[in-house]
């Protein structure tokens, strides 16, 4: 019974490492959403539609920042069975980050999406769709045109 109790509080303990890790990493790129994510931008590619960026989240395949949707994107790869529950998995993981209740809409087979807006007028869409989880962040204030970039 001692071991079952062991395992589990390491598992327990795993979890919360785990989560605290994403947090950490996911409260080190909310804040640049107002501007863009200009400073975790490649500087080689700065200009691009689709840039690298040089902070990822955890465990994602791939990051970049796209101009078109002025967002910074993760992506994930899952089975399509796995998608529904690693989109659920995400969407606790950053309401728990940042203490705030997800929009979850299932409505289709083939797609799950989450909707969560954060203080600081920043929104994040979490998106399940075949083989890929995506995670885009974006800001909702209003910044102005042409956007002044940094330099």
């Amino acid at each position: 019974m001692r071991i079952v109790v062991a395992v589990a509080s390491l598992l327990v303990m795993a979890h919360d490492a785990v989560a605290q890790s994403f947090c950490a990493d996911l409260n080190r790129v909310v804040p640049l959403a107002r501007s863009r994510f200009w400073s975790i931008r490649d500087e080689a590619n700065r200009r691009e539609l689709k840039t690298r960026v040089t902070r990822n989240l955890p465990g994602a395949s791939e990051c970049w920042y796209q101009d078109a949707s002025r967002a910074y994107w993760c992506a994930w790869r899952v089975t399509p069975s796995e998608r529904k529950d690693e989109v659920a998995r995400l969407a606790s993981a950053i309401g728990q980050c940042d203490r705030v209740q997800h929009a979850y809409s299932d409505d289709s087979v083939d797609e799950t999406i989450v909707f969560i807006d954060l203080p600081g007028s920043v929104s994040i869409h979490v998106n399940g769709a075949g083989e890929t989880v995506t995670i885009s962040i974006g800001s909702t204030f209003s910044i102005p045109e042409p956007y002044p970039q940094a330099p």
